[in-house]
């Protein structure tokens, strides 16, 4: 782009640079990167969709361009510098808006990728939390399974004599939400979509699903009977610290309300 495009072609041959004709140099330059990445990604073997990227990212650049090269010459031109030198450095201007675009065409797709992800996540491990409480309602008929989830230390204590492994599942389902929501990107935009479509009554079920966290013996014991295997420190140091934060964005976000920082 440097030696030949800039210089021999478009400043010395048609007298073209970034000063005395900024559209159409910064338009070819920025044509010129585009081709070249596009050409490199062809051979490498990517996909149309990757091309289609390049495409997009090229004619974004163009506009970026030239906005970056008004303001080096304004801060060219508030330092006393001689305004002819951004010629020189027009080719590092364009390198730098193509690849500020492509940054954000990815960051857009990975935003997008990473959604779909966790919506699908979520969608399995929801489906599970209604599906345990579907299964205390049958173990208890004649009690309101909403009020005993408000007391989870005496449910877990009754699981644990008439059917342990459905404690240790609602707690494994909680865990897995609580991992979710602090380790996986767009966990909170996802979990707050899918909760768009429960009814209230869905929600306060979720909400109280999640209360066995508050167990923390009976969960720490879960750890240290090899949950996680032997290497159970670490993720046992985190779920003490940030269960109670966890549940607070939980009731926060169940009732509707906009999540504090």
């Amino acid at each position: 782009l440097e030696p030949v495009l800039r210089r021999q072609i478009l400043e010395l041959s048609l007298g073209l640079d970034v000063v005395t004709a900024p559209v159409t140099t910064c338009t070819v330059l920025c044509l010129a990167c585009g081709a070249f990445k596009a050409l490199t990604h062809y051979l490498g073997g990517q996909s149309a969709k990757t091309l289609l990227a390049d495409a997009a990212a090229t004619l974004i650049s163009i506009p970026l361009t030239l906005a970056f090269l008004v303001l080096l010459r304004a801060a060219s031109t508030w330092a006393g510098a001689d305004p002819t030198g951004l010629a020189a450095a027009s080719v590092f201007v364009v390198k730098l808006a193509s690849d500020a675009a492509i940054g954000f065409l990815n960051g857009m797709e990975d935003r997008r990728n990473n959604l779909r992800r966790r919506m699908a996540d979520y969608r399995a491990c929801l489906r599970t939390s209604l599906d345990l409480y579907s299964r205390l309602e049958v173990m208890f008929p004649e009690q309101s399974v909403v009020k005993l989830l408000e007391h989870p230390g005496t449910l877990l204590k009754t699981l644990k004599e008439r059917s342990p492994v459905l404690g240790n599942a609602m707690i494994l389902n909680a865990l897995d939400l609580m991992y979710f929501w602090f380790y996986q990107p767009r966990a909170e935009d996802a979990l707050a979509a899918r909760l768009r479509r429960f009814s209230a009554g869905e929600r306060q079920v979720l909400l109280g699903m999640q209360q066995v966290l508050r167990q923390e013996r009976a969960v720490s014991q879960m750890f240290v009977d090899g949950l996680l295997g032997r290497e159970f420190a670490a993720p046992l140091s985190f779920y003490l610290a940030h269960s109670e934060e966890y549940l607070r964005h939980m009731a926060e976000l169940c009732a509707g309300k906009k999540r504090r920082a």
